[in-house]
């Protein structure tokens, strides 16, 4: 079918073969769930392993990051087309105002997804904001 706008398959995968692989960044997709005791996290992050992710809290701030994971290429192998790869990521949060218990903070990667439990503080111990009157 000549002047088609759609390319075979193999128009593709030769087109593709000609040109250098472009870096493609990635942010992955989150969830964010709220239920009565907390909030919950859901990061879609498949192909990394559990050590690979660094989660921690700056400034009311959290910060979820994963370094990519280097793929060894077997001598004999050659890619004739590579679509997936393992980027690194970066993702922050702002937390709500005195609402989370970031002491008790937890992550398990599973199945692909990593999930970041933020326990909510007790009510009682949510510091209450203060009005000063100037005298």
């Amino acid at each position: 079918m000549k002047g088609s706008y759609f390319p075979t398959i193999l128009d593709e995968l030769f087109n593709d073969m000609e040109w250098p692989a472009i870096s493609k960044t990635a942010v992955p997709s989150v969830n964010v769930i709220e239920s009565a005791s907390s909030y919950i996290l859901e990061i879609a992050a498949p192909g990394f392993s559990k050590e690979a992710f660094n989660v921690e809290v700056e400034n009311d701030t959290l910060i979820i990051s994963a370094d990519a994971k280097s793929e060894d290429i077997q001598e004999g192998e050659k890619y004739t087309r590579k679509e997936f790869s393992f980027q690194s990521f970066k993702r922050s949060f702002r937390l709500p105002d005195n609402q989370v218990d970031v002491e008790q903070i937890e992550g398990k990667y599973e199945h692909g997804i990593l999930r970041i439990v933020l326990p909510k503080m007790a009510e009682e111990e949510q510091k209450a904001n203060k009005r000063v009157l100037i005298g």
